[in-house]
């Protein structure tokens, strides 16, 4: 059981959001329980998958399917449909917009990675970003057309490059930038609900990148610079991380908020060496904070905890099809993240 250290009679109740939260009840009632994920993820080839879907939300888009490419085109443009439906909900669109964001930073790191490692490798861009990725290119290219907080982080981006020369500190900046950015946006709120949940959110994304630290170069140390700051784990806890064994790791977090949702995920990795039960279970830890939502009728909170959610059952998705396209035996399914789902299941309607 998480701790959250939350209450729910500390939820904002800003009754001008009381028809969004009401329209955001009823796109819960779309999203796919733990059972369908389940069962999309036991059919033997995308096909299957494609069956199982055509009774849920996406099957307006799916009738155009008849490829692997298009099936996913098909899933991306539902995801989209529903970010804009909860950016038109949004009254302070400013929330979703930080969190939007994410898109484009995503396909600004695929467009510098290329062009600073001179790859020649063709760029695949996310179509779910605010600019049009067709035009993301162009507007890449003439820097003067980037939204302002593209520019400031582009022009970091550059400049750290060309001193460090490495792509790996393009990749964390970016992160930092995209989960300070929402920090700001979020404390600036003065929404405790939303100050929980960036702050949460920073802390596990400095465990995972301690840990793959640790994991890829040992005896280095942290390069403080690249993590997000205003967790509530400070520097001592993440240099005892990189450190010392895992065992002490598992037993500084029994002092958090982290230390029973992580605890499997932790000794998975200290047995096997592999993060992704670690990365499943902190994105299981935030939607289980999601899930406090349900005991408010009012306030942007359930329209974050929403979007989160969605973003969680595209992953699924993603994660269930990625399988199916390279032929997984139905025996590795089983062993990863496949049969797992992130969705608050106590949201969910109870039949697919």
């Amino acid at each position: 059981m998480a701790l959250f250290d939350f209450n729910i009679t500390q939820f904002s109740e800003d009754e001008k959001y009381a028809s969004a939260v009401a329209n955001v009840r009823a796109l819960e009632r779309s999203l796919l329980n733990g059972h369908k994920l389940n069962r999309m993820a036991e059919r033997e080839d995308w096909r299957g998958v494609l069956d199982e879907l055509r009774s849920t939300d996406y099957f307006e888009t799916l009738i155009k399917v008849d490829s692997p490419a298009s099936l996913k085109q098909a899933l991306t443009e539902t995801i989209l449909k529903r970010h804009r439906t909860i950016y038109d909900l949004s009254i302070e669109q400013k929330f979703v917009k930080a969190i939007l964001l994410r898109n484009d930073l995503n396909n600004l790191k695929t467009y510098l990675k290329i062009k600073l490692s001179a790859s020649k490798r063709e760029a695949k861009y996310s179509d779910l970003g605010i600019i049009d990725f067709q035009n993301f290119i162009t507007a890449a290219e003439q820097n003067k057309l980037l939204p302002d907080s593209l520019k400031v982080i582009y022009a970091k981006v550059n400049s750290d490059y060309q001193q460090y020369q490495k792509l790996y500190r393009l990749e964390m900046l970016i992160e930092k930038f995209f989960l300070e950015n929402i920090k700001n946006v979020f404390d600036e709120s003065r929404i405790l609900y939303l100050k929980k949940f960036i702050t949460f959110r920073i802390d596990l994304a400095n465990l995972l990148s301690t840990l793959r630290l640790k994991e890829w170069n040992p005896g280095d140390k942290i390069e403080w610079d690249l993590f997000p700051e205003d967790g509530t784990l400070d520097k001592m806890f993440f240099e005892s991380v990189l450190k010392n064994n895992i065992e002490t790791t598992i037993d500084k977090l029994q002092f958090t908020a982290y230390g029973d949702s992580l605890k499997n995920g932790l000794e998975h990795y200290k047995s096997t060496g592999e993060l992704w039960l670690v990365e499943k279970l902190a994105d299981d830890f935030l939607s289980e904070f999601c899930k406090l939502t349900e005991f408010t009728s009012f306030g942007v909170e359930p329209l974050i905890a929403y979007l989160w959610i969605s973003i969680q059952e595209m992953k699924n998705i993603h994660t269930i099809l990625t399988a199916k396209y390279i032929g997984l035996p139905e025996a590795d399914r089983k062993s990863t993240r496949l049969n797992s789902s992130h969705i608050p299941l106590s949201r969910m309607p109870s039949s697919a």
